[in-house]
């Protein structure tokens, strides 16, 4: 049966309307029978025709491949006391489609726990398309498909355009909620939507977009895209089990999270697992972060995969974020290292920890990113190893190093390129106990004192391997430094060479090296009153008060 319709029908689409079949849209009277009949008549491939009104349902069984298109105003809500789905896929190879609608799971009048998503599916071969459809007040969550673990033919979602609003907020001990949870080798596809908690905690928050998974005794890869996308006032933060606003969990693969902007977020906006395989994560704007005393307020987080193997191939490029409770970006893994690695052209603002954190990385690129007013380091390195470069940087106003290598890292190769570093309130560039370095064209200007010891412009050597071959080139040290503009620290560098720099030199004239005053190290004395086999003068070759001092420059007898 046909009807007007006033929302788009592709050309040769058999569709009815529910209320041909005695569906009310009354918002009282139950419409769950008119919807099954109204579904039956269209047949597989046809479209449900829902005109403006709110239609009750409890649970709707899809069976066939059918769409549910609805007029300005058309809403399906839930029966109260159905304490189940309100839109369940339950055959295989099925596709469901809703276009303009509103389902509002009505969580108000359901009973709380798990196996209560607003849409489920969990059918092999299934796919789900929502366009500008509405969700709102749902149970355990917005959406939900799981795959049957067979990467060569994904179960699919795809969600564009749409809006979420009013769902259940997790509560410590009892039940996790979610808003979209996709699972076991699915392809998640989510653009263009709005995703709005609002600003009121009344739990322990919501998660946005969840990549998981439902057996964990093999690898199972879900695809994930996640695209100009607004999320405000999401992120669960229970104690200890905290999950971010878009978080993959297991086994993400060709990952992109591009484009996204991130409000007010309780958690990590993009936090993950290292498991995670080949993923994009640029573009994206993180501000206005609520801070909830939790381990998880970083920016972009990837930390320790809890289920093996450990993946790699990550661009974290092009993303802005403002005042991040903890860490701006923290890569990092617990055992064994994650290969290929490239961060640039982020642009860091007052993080309260660090800006940028690698651990266990094997070949990384740091490069072209500005960071401010870190609370912490600027950028940080420890238990790397193989290829590291980190290059034209820019980091004002750290709390502690500039940048800073940690520990003994004696795999690691590390250039330390044309970085300006300025007003840290440590040293402004360390690195110790790697097995190479190349350090040239760096600037660092100043350091503030902060109370700390050991404040230089650089900081090069090493306590417990130093540095085995190392090139220190053409780099510049401006201003004030209380313990020295250049210091080689304990082992220091066993082979080095070093040309082109200038590391704040004070110079003076007299007819002796110093014996008082404080002295940077490549500080000069010209002799005053030169004479045969003499020396033209002094320079300082350790930092200290008054530092160590050796001739220079002998004169012909």
């Amino acid at each position: 049966m046909r009807a007007a319709l006033n929302g788009k029908v592709n050309k040769g689409e058999l569709f009815v309307n529910v209320k041909d079949y005695d569906a009310k849209g009354d918002g009282s009277s139950d419409d769950t029978t008119a919807i099954a009949y109204a579904k039956a008549a269209a047949g597989p491939g046809g479209v449900v025709w829902f005109p403006k009104g709110t239609y009750i349902a409890s649970t709707i069984s899809i069976g066939s491949d059918v769409t549910f298109q609805g007029e300005p105003g058309a809403t399906i809500k839930q029966k109260p006391g159905t304490n189940y789905f309100l839109v369940n896929l339950a055959a295989t190879g099925v596709k469901f489609e809703a276009r303009s609608i509103t389902f509002d799971q009505n969580n108000a009048e359901q009973t709380t726990g798990s196996g209560k998503f607003l849409f489920n599916a969990a059918m092999g071969g299934a796919t789900s398309e929502f366009h500008g459809v509405t969700f709102k007040n749902f149970c355990e969550g917005a959406v939900r498909i799981v795959g049957d673990r067979v990467s060569t033919t994904r179960e699919v979602l795809r969600v564009f355009n749409c809006k979420f609003r009013g769902g259940t907020e997790s509560t410590s001990g009892t039940y996790d909620t979610f808003t979209i949870f996709a699972a076991d080798a699915a392809e998640l596809t989510v653009c263009d939507s709005d995703f709005d908690h609002g600003l009121t905690l009344t739990a322990q928050g919501i998660p946005a977009i969840t990549v998981g998974a439902t057996v964990t005794d093999s690898a199972d890869y879900t695809e994930v895209t996640v695209r100009n996308n607004r999320f405000k006032g999401y992120g669960r933060f229970t104690v200890g089990s905290g999950i971010g606003v878009v978080d993959s969990y297991a086994w993400a693969t060709r990952m992109e999270v591009t484009g996204n902007k991130f409000i007010a977020s309780r958690t990590t906006p993009i936090r993950g697992k290292v498991n995670a395989q080949n993923a994009i994560i640029s573009g994206n704007m993180m501000t206005d972060f609520v801070a909830t005393g939790t381990d998880f307020g970083n920016g972009i987080s990837l930390v320790s995969a809890t289920l093996a193997p450990v993946g790699g191939n990550y661009e974290i490029a092009s993303n802005i974020i403002v005042g991040a409770p903890e860490t701006a970006i923290n890569v990092s893994q617990s055992s064994g290292t994650v290969k290929n690695i490239d961060i640039h052209d982020n642009i860091i603002d007052s993080p309260v920890g660090l800006g940028i954190t690698l651990v266990r990385m094997e070949n990384f690129n740091v490069h072209d990113n500005v960071i401010k007013s870190a609370g912490a380091q600027g950028i940080t390195l420890s238990n790397c190893a193989g290829k590291g470069r980190i290059a034209n940087n820019t980091v004002a106003g750290s709390g502690l190093t500039g940048i800073q290598t940690i520990g003994d890292q004696p795999s690691l190769d590390i250039h330390v390129l044309n970085n300006f570093v300025e007003a840290s309130t440590a040293s402004g560039i360390t690195v110790e106990n790697v097995r190479s370095l190349s350090l040239q064209g760096n600037t660092v200007k100043d350091v503030v004192d902060g109370g700390a010891s050991g404040q230089r412009g650089f900081r090069i050597g090493g306590s417990t391997s130093g540095i085995s071959t190392g090139q220190v080139k053409n780099n510049t040290a401006i201003g004030t430094f209380a313990s020295g503009a250049y210091s080689l620290i304990g082992i220091g560098i066993a082979t080095a060479f070093e040309d082109g720099n200038s590391w704040n030199f004070q110079k003076g004239y007299g007819s002796a090296a110093p014996a008082s005053g404080t002295w940077a190290r490549g500080s000069t004395i010209w002799n005053t009153a030169p004479a045969a086999s003499g020396a033209v003068g002094w320079i300082c070759v350790t930092a200290g008060t008054p530092g160590t001092w050796k001739t220079f420059g002998n004169i012909a007898a």
